[in-house]
């Protein structure tokens, strides 16, 4: 009736992956394969095999340096060498057992496989908490609507999430001026958004622009009218007349 709690929807993952880390930890306290199997000559008995085991060990156990000399050995174990292949110690299935793990309590996967760059760790992170939560929110709205209608007598109304979507103060800011600049919302509105109040008359007087040169020459205003560099203002034609 009311669904499985994140730990019981994982308990058969959390068993397997305990199970594969006893496995692991076996591997070096309880393990019997070595690093590799040299045969000896058929005829060796027990007693020969156990008095040369002995000797090898002794022969490279504390003289680091003699481990990378050149060692002569007989030709039956020249020939029967067997270098033993060691099991993975992590693969891509305990990376599936935290994929699994970290879905389930709606917790981004990072720490936990091999390394991504930023923006796929970004969207992994959106993901898990946009598919971790869902079904989270979907049970929550169903209590509350359950008891506007039931308890609280309001069948008129209905719960609803309100999503918002996660921007940096950077891509925020882009998104407000290009939806000025298009005349979708007014400046007001994305201070308003922003917690702020709206501008006064003086404020939106003294943040108007400066007119085009253009314009301010049509105008009348020649002090506004840029110059060339280096050039002095041309004389009106009366004054090269009366000249």
């Amino acid at each position: 009736v009311y669904g499985y709690s994140p730990v019981e929807q994982v308990v058969n993952t959390v068993t397997t992956a305990l199970r594969r880390q006893t496995m692991t930890s076996d591997y070096f306290s309880s393990g019997t394969v070595p690093d590799a199997l040299a045969g000896v000559p058929s005829e060796w008995g027990v007693s020969q095999i156990e008095e040369f085991q002995r000797y090898w060990d002794l022969l490279l156990q504390d003289d680091l340096a003699a481990r990378r000399k050149l060692k002569f050995v007989p030709g039956e174990i020249a020939k029967n060498f067997v270098v033993t292949k060691a099991p993975p110690l992590k693969d891509l299935f305990d990376e599936w057992l935290a994929r699994v793990i970290c879905y389930c309590f709606s917790i981004e996967p990072t720490p936990f496989v091999a390394q991504v760059n930023r923006s796929v760790a970004e969207t992994s992170r959106e993901q898990s908490m946009t598919e971790g939560m869902g079904p989270l929110r979907q049970w929550v709205k169903g209590l509350v609507d359950s008891v506007l209608i039931k308890h609280m007598g309001a069948a008129d109304l209905e719960f609803a999430w309100m999503d918002e979507e996660i921007l940096d103060a950077l891509t925020r800011a882009k998104v407000h001026e290009i939806y000025v600049n298009a005349l979708v919302l007014h400046p007001d509105e994305v201070r308003d958004e922003l917690g702020k109040a709206a501008l006064t008359p003086q404020q939106k007087e003294d943040m108007k622009p400066a007119p085009p040169p253009a314009l301010a020459a049509a105008m009348g205003n020649e002090d506004a009218a840029p110059q060339a560099p280096g050039k002095t203002p041309a004389k009106p034609a009366e004054a090269d007349a009366e000249a």
